[in-house]
C-alpha cells in the first residue's frame, strides 16, 4: 500500500531531521569532551577564515590587477588616439546617456538585406561607460573601465567558486585564472575590442551555470547578465550562451516541479531569482527590441538575413576540430601562443583525464561534481559545433574564448581529483592532525597552487611593460597634429571628415571625427558611413563649410596641397628610425611576395598594407613583420579645404 506524502504540519521522520546520522552511517563510541564550548571553537574558526578571505584576495588583485595596471601606466604616454574601431566604440560609449544613446552593438563582418550589420547589443558599452565618465572622458580613460570590469570578472569567478567549494577551491580557480590572464595578456584585457572584450566573462558565465546547477538560485542573474553581455557584445557567443541557458533554464522548470510535487508547495525561493533573472532578461534586450521597431530594416533583421541566407561557406567540422584540439592543448595556456592547428594529442591527453573524472564522479553520485561536469561537456561540444559555423576564414580571435573552457576542463579534473584524495583519507580513519596526510596534500596543493599563481603574475606583469595601444604609429601623428588642428579650426565650422591612408588605410578618420566632436566642433562623415559613424555623426558635403583631411604619401599629400584654397594645418614627420626600419621590411616582404609570384598581394603592399595583414592568403610568417609595420609612423598631414 502506498505511503501517504506527510502534509506540511506533519513532523518529518527523525533520521530526516537536522543533525541526524544517515542511514547506514557507523555507530560511533561517546565522544570525547572537547574541553572548549561551540561559541569558543566558533570563535576560534572565524580569524582564520577571515585570514583566508584576505589571502586570496591579495592573490585576486596579482593576479589579475598587478599586471593591467602596470599596462595602463605604460600605455598613459603618449596619448592614445583611438582608431577605426576603438575610435567608434569610444563615440559609442560617450553616446551613453544621451538622446543618441546606443541601441545596437559595433559594426562588423555581418551584412544582410542590402545592409551592413552590426553585433546583437549596447550592453558593452553600457558597462565602460561609468568608470569611463568617472575617469574624465579620455581615451586613456576607456583603457581603465576596459581594465577594470575585466578585473570585476575575475573577483566575480572567484566570488562564485568560494560559493561552490570555499576558499580552497578558490585558490585553485584563482591560480588557473592567474595562468588564462598569462595567455590572454595584459594588453588584451586593457583595449577594449570586441572579440576580447568578453573572455573572461564567459568564464564567469560558465561558473554561474554550474552554481545554478547545484541549486545556488542567487547566480540565476548573474548567469542571465554575463551570457547577455557576450552575447551582444560578439555573435560568436550566441550559439554558446544559448545553448547553455535553454538546457540550465529546462532543468531550473524541471526542480521546480519536482521541490513542487516533493514538498507540496510551490519553491519560492526558485520563484523569485527566476522572475529577477527574467526581468533582467528583457530589460537587457530592450535597447535591441527598441532597435528592431524603429530602424527598417532592424538590426535583428539583418543579423537573421546573413546567417540564413550567407554568401561565404563556413569553416566546417575538419578545421574546428584542428582548432579545437589545439586550445584544449595546456601548454599553449602556459605559453600565452595561440594555434589554430596541432597535434591533438596533449589534447587528447586532458580528454581522456576529464573522462575519468565524469566516470569518478558519478560512481560517488557527487552532484556538484556531476553539474561541473555537465557544464564542462556542454561548452566542449558547443564550442567546437560554433566554431564549425564561422563563416569565412578561421581568425585567432573568434576563438579566444576557447581558453576558458580549457580552464574550466582542467578544474573540473583537479576538482575531482582533490575530493576523491579526501574520499580516500577520511574512509581510511585518518585523524585530521597537522600531520595527516590528508593535512600535508592539502598544503602541498596550497603551495603548489599560490607558486602557479604568483608565477603566472610575474610572466605577466613583465608582458605588461611592453604593452602597447593598436596601431601606435596612427596615435604618434596624431598625437603631434590633433592639438595644432583643435587650435587653427574655427569653432562655428561645419566639417566634413576625410582621409586618404595610402600606407595602412586604418580609419584615421574616424580618429579625427571622435576629437572633434570631443572638442565640441559640428562634423561628420559621409553618409555612407552612417553605420560606422553612427546616423548622428554623418555630414553631407554639400552642407559642410569645409573639408577636414587626414592624408600620408608625399605625393598625396602635395598633391591635395595644391587644391586651391587647400591649408595644411599640421603635419607630422615619422623619426628616421621609423623610415629606415619600415625600408628595410618592406624590402623583405617584397621579396618573399615576389617569390610567391602573387601580383594581387603585392600590389597591396603599397596601397592598403592593413589589408594585406588581414589577407587570407598572405603566408603566415609574414604576419609578425606586416604587424611590426603597421605600427611604424609614416608622414602625414591634416589639411582643410573650404567649400564656402
Amino acid at each position: 500500500m502506498a505511503q501517504k506524502r506527510a502534509g506540511p504540519g506533519v513532523k518529518k521522520p527523525a533520521a530526516r531531521r537536522s543533525g541526524a546520522k544517515p542511514l547506514g552511517a557507523k555507530k560511533r563510541g561517546p565522544s570525547k569532551p572537547s574541553g572548549r564550548s561551540t561559541a569558543a571553537r566558533t570563535a576560534a574558526v572565524q580569524p582564520a577564515a577571515r585570514r583566508s578571505a584576505l589571502a586570496v584576495a591579495a592573490l585576486v588583485f596579482a593576479v589579475v590587477a598587478v599586471p593591467v595596471i602596470t599596462a595602463l601606466v605604460v600605455m598613459r604616454s603618449p596619448r592614445w588616439y583611438p582608431i577605426f574601431d576603438w575610435a567608434q566604440i569610444e563615440m559609442r560609449v560617450r553616446d551613453v546617456g544621451t538622446r543618441h544613446s546606443p541601441l545596437i552593438g559595433l559594426p562588423g563582418r555581418l551584412d544582410g538585406l542590402g545592409v551592413i550589420g552590426s553585433h546583437p547589443g549596447p550592453m558593452g558599452f553600457y558597462a565602460l561607460a561609468p568608470i569611463y565618465r568617472l575617469l574624465g572622458s579620455s581615451s586613456w580613460a576607456l583603457l581603465a573601465s576596459n581594465a577594470a570590469l575585466n578585473v570585476a570578472a575575475v573577483g566575480t569567478a572567484v566570488w562564485i567558486a568560494v560559493r561552490r567549494g570555499g576558499w580552497p577551491l578558490a585558490l585553485g580557480v584563482t591560480a588557473m585564472l592567474a595562468v588564462l590572464v598569462h595567455a590572454y595578456g595584459a594588453q588584451r584585457l586593457t583595449v577594449p575590442w570586441l572579440p576580447w572584450s568578453s573572455m573572461l566573462w564567459w568564464f564567469v558565465f560558465l561558473l554561474a551555470a554550474w552554481s545554478v546547477l547545484c541549486g545556488d538560485f542567487p547566480l540565476l542573474p548573474v548567469m542571465v547578465g554575463t551570457g547577455v553581455l557576450c552575447v551582444q557584445t560578439h555573435i560568436s557567443y550566441l550559439g554558446l550562451v544559448a545553448g547553455i541557458g535553454m538546457a540550465t533554464t529546462v532543468w531550473v522548470l524541471v526542480e521546480a516541479r519536482r521541490r513542487r510535487r516533493d514538498d507540496g508547495v510551490p519553491p519560492q525561493d526558485l520563484a523569485r531569482w527566476a522572475r529577477w533573472s527574467g526581468a533582467l532578461l528583457v530589460l537587457l534586450w530592450l535597447p535591441v527590441l527598441i532597435d528592431e521597431v524603429i530602424n527598417k530594416p532592424g538590426n535583428l533583421s539583418v543579423l537573421w538575413d546573413h546567417f540564413s541566407h550567407p554568401g561565404i561557406k563556413a569553416v566546417g567540422m575538419s578545421q574546428a576540430l584542428s582548432a579545437w584540439w589545439a586550445h584544449l592543448d595546456v601548454t599553449t595556456l602556459l605559453t600565452g601562443h595561440q594555434r589554430l592547428d596541432g597535434a591533438p594529442w596533449p589534447g587528447a591527453l586532458l580528454l581522456i583525464a576529464w573522462v575519468a573524472a565524469v566516470a569518478a564522479s558519478w560512481r560517488w553520485r557527487h552532484r556538484a561534481l556531476l553539474a561541473l561536469h555537465t557544464v564542462v561537456a556542454s561548452a566542449l561540444l558547443l564550442g567546437l559545433l560554433s566554431i564549425s559555423r564561422i563563416l569565412g576564414r578561421l581568425l585567432d580571435y573568434l576563438v579566444l574564448w576557447l581558453w576558458g573552457t580549457t580552464v574550466l576542463v582542467v578544474i573540473a579534473v583537479g576538482y575531482t581529483a582533490a575530493v576523491g584524495a579526501t574520499r580516500y583519507w577520511s574512509g581510511r580513519g585518518h585523524e585530521q592532525g597537522r600531520t595527516s596526510p590528508m593535512m600535508l596534500a592539502a598544503r602541498i596543493a596550497t603551495t603548489a597552487c599560490v607558486a602557479v599563481a604568483l608565477l603566472a603574475a610575474s610572466a605577466s606583469t613583465i608582458d605588461a611593460t611592453r604593452a602597447h595601444v593598436p596601431h601606435p604609429g596612427v596615435s604618434r601623428s596624431l598625437s603631434a597634429m590633433m592639438p595644432t588642428v583643435l587650435r587653427k579650426l574655427p569653432r562655428d565650422g561645419r566639417y566634413y571628415i576625410s582621409w586618404e591612408d595610402s600606407f595602412a588605410d586604418v580609419g584615421a578618420g574616424f580618429s579625427l571625427l571622435l576629437e572633434l566632436e570631443r572638442a565640441g566642433l559640428t562634423a561628420g562623415m559621409d553618409p555612407t558611413n552612417s553605420v560606422m559613424a553612427r546616423p548622428h555623426g554623418v555630414l553631407a558635403q554639400s552642407q559642410a563649410t569645409a573639408v577636414v583631411a587626414y592624408v600620408t604619401g608625399k605625393d598625396v599629400i602635395a598633391s591635395l596641397k595644391a587644391t586651391p584654397g587647400a591649408v595644411e594645418l599640421a603635419h607630422y614627420d615619422s623619426p628616421r628610425e621609423d623610415k629606415l626600419e619600415l625600408s628595410r621590411l618592406h624590402d623583405e616582404v617584397a621579396r618573399a611576395l615576389k617569390a610567391r609570384r602573387n601580383a594581387k598581394l603585392f600590389a597591396l603592399l603599397d596601397t592598403n598594407l592593413f589589408r594585406l595583414a588581414t589577407h587570407p592568403q598572405v603566408p603566415d610568417d609574414l604576419r609578425p613583420i606586416l604587424e611590426r609595420m603597421l605600427n611604424l609612423s609614416v608622414p602625414a598631414s591634416v589639411i582643410v579645404i573650404p567649400l564656402r
